[in-house]
């Protein structure tokens, strides 16, 4: 009989011992050599990220009220009217994504014209974002016309010089602010455009800026400029010596590429990659010291062997010192 007790007791010792092995010690040995990669020492991919908090909506402009409204302004450089909706750009209700009014630019000949924000000023805030719904005709802009186009431009001395950020008659622009190619007639799209390569500067003048013949009717609405701060897991110290970092990822979901941007407070060590929901490292997209100031990085959905990522939810880490960011995504199916 004895024998018999000791058996069983020799079988729960070993019972309770790889209970212990698997719910203590397990999480530990799989996050630390899941795959054969070493995931970065307090990164845990198998809890819920944290993702960037939302600190102000700096404008917001549905153009319901006075038009211009207070702090824009139109230019008509040339243009003859063709239908009825009139040129420049003006309030109508003929077009509208939300309430009753947008702003739109009627078809027309020879049309050169611009809605245009004045002034901004981005000299306390971090991540900028440029987002704003838009309707127009494929088939008058693009193919079969190809009969003119709305851009998106930025000027950083009050006008006298713009840069052009996006157009909707170029795939790439239009894609790489979160729309499908070929968009549709007719149908309000969503554009984002980062604008954080503009952080620190003041006086800067935003741009929607039609130029076309024999075109169709453009309309845009809901025109918002959002800044924002980000949640930061700190390893070491509460107070760092090494400021607040901040990490973006645009657009989300990911359709063909992603633009990568994050800001460094100093020169820093620091390593930037992909991982997938099981925690397994797909790229690294950047390992080393990096200097201070904004970075880009373009990520075409490859992992280390050239092979397209497959649909699912994804992570951007970055650890840099004593932060680290992460950012959850999508590629959708």
């Amino acid at each position: 009989m004895g024998c018999i007790y000791y058996t069983i007791l020799s079988k729960m010792k070993r019972y309770l011992t790889a209970t212990f092995i698997l719910i203590f010690l397990s999480p530990l040995i799989l996050r630390a050599f899941y795959d054969g990669k070493i995931i970065p020492s307090g990164v845990s991919p198998f809890s819920s990220p944290s993702d960037f908090v939302p600190q102000d909506t700096m404008l917001y402009q549905g153009f319901e009220d006075t038009f211009p409204p207070s702090g824009w302004d139109t230019l008509e450089i040339s243009g003859t009217q063709g239908g009825p909706n009139p040129i420049p750009w003006c309030k109508n209700d003929y077009y509208a994504h939300t309430d009753s009014f947008s702003a739109t630019y009627g078809w027309g000949y020879n049309l050169d014209g611009w809605l245009r924000i004045l002034s901004l000023d981005f000299s306390q805030v971090y991540d900028i974002q440029l987002s704003f719904w838009w309707i127009s005709s494929y088939t008058w802009h693009v193919y079969p016309y190809d009969n003119g186009d709305l851009f998106v431009e930025v000027s950083t001395d009050a006008g006298a010089t713009w840069d052009t950020l996006w157009t909707f008659g170029d795939s790439v622009c239009v894609v790489g602010s979160g729309v499908t190619w070929p968009w549709e007639d007719w149908v309000w799209y969503q554009s984002t455009l980062d604008l954080s390569e503009y952080a620190d500067m003041s006086n800067i003048y935003i741009g929607f800026h039609v130029v076309a013949d024999d075109n169709a009717d453009i309309a845009i609405d809901d025109v918002v400029i959002d800044t924002a701060s980000y949640a930061v897991v700190e390893k070491e110290t509460e107070t760092s010596p090494y400021g607040t970092p901040f990490l973006v990822l645009r657009p989300n979901p990911v359709i063909t590429y992603s633009r990568i941007s994050f800001y460094l407070p100093e020169d820093i060590y620091l390593r930037l990659a992909i991982y997938d929901c099981t925690g397994r490292v797909v790229r690294i997209l950047k390992k080393g010291r990096t200097g201070r100031g904004y970075h880009n990085i373009i990520w075409d959905k490859r992992d280390e062997e050239g092979k397209e990522s497959a649909p699912g939810v994804y992570f951007c880490l970055l650890t840099a010192g004593p932060f680290e960011l992460r950012k959850k995504f999508i590629i959708p199916y």
